[in-house]
Parts: structure tokens; C-alpha cells; sequence
């Protein structure tokens, strides 16, 4: 819902560089938790501070920029993944498949934010088989 959505970049925006604030972060974006090891919230922590978090908020102070009428001039194939229980909802995901031309959409189950982290096998299995060249 946009509710859920407004939320979700409300805390987003919110976020302060600490370990503890980068381990509470991930708790909420990912299904698997198991992933969440202390070697990944370091990793997150040093990824979300310094001048990393500094450009985050440069860019929220910039003017919103609607892009979506113009997804669909990218005129190469595409391949998008979606968690159903990613914050914003799958919803947003088929919004974005909508506007694309040539694009495939997965939306995985028991998946957050990172499909990358949550289904690894499952992704990398349809990357493959999307770049695969025959």
C-alpha cells in the first residue's frame, strides 16, 4: 500500500549509520535471517556511512523526478526480480514491469528487499539462463 511505501522511505530517510541501527535495518529487509551474519552488518554499516550516507541524503534533498512514462524507450531486455514481502508490496514491482517493453518479472515468496540474499540460488540460476546466448 502507499501507506506501507511511505513508511518504508520514511525510515529509509531516517536511517543513522550504527551497527545496531544497520542490523534493525537489515531484520526488516530481508526474509532469510540467517543471512544476517555480523560480517553482513558490518558490511551494510560501512556501505550506508561516511560519504556513502552523505550522498543518500544529498539525493533525498533533490526534486522527485518521474521516470516511469519513460521506461518503455529502453529498448533492451529485461530481467526484474521482486520480494513479495519486500516492504513496498509486489505491486510496485508489476508497476514497473508494466512500463518496460521486452522485460520478464519474477516476484519470489519468502523474499524481502534483496532477492539477492533471500533466493541466491534461485536468482542466479534465471540470470544464467537469461544471458545464456544460443
Amino acid at each position: 500500500s502507499e501507506e506501507t511505501q511511505r513508511a518504508h522511505a520514511e525510515e529509509r530517510a531516517g536511517y543513522t549509520p550504527s551497527l545496531e541501527n544497520a542490523r534493525a535495518y537489515l531484520q526488516g529487509s530481508l526474509v532469510n535471517k540467517a543471512a544476517i551474519t555480523d560480517e553482513f552488518v558490518e558490511e551494510f554499516y560501512a556501505m550506508s556511512s561516511g560519504k556513502n550516507q552523505e550522498a543518500f541524503q544529498a539525493r533525498q534533498a533533490l526534486p522527485t523526478v518521474p521516470i516511469y512514462d519513460e521506461l518503455y524507450k529502453i529498448d533492451i531486455p529485461k530481467l526484474i526480480f521482486w520480494g513479495k514481502n519486500d516492504s513496498s508490496g509486489p505491486e510496485r514491482g508489476v508497476a514497473l514491469f508494466q512500463k518496460f517493453r521486452g522485460a520478464e518479472l519474477h516476484i519470489f515468496d519468502n523474499c524481502g528487499h534483496w532477492v539477492e540474499i533471500d533466493q541466491t540460488e534461485r536468482l542466479q540460476s534465471l540470470v544464467l539462463n537469461f544471458l545464456r546466448v544460443e
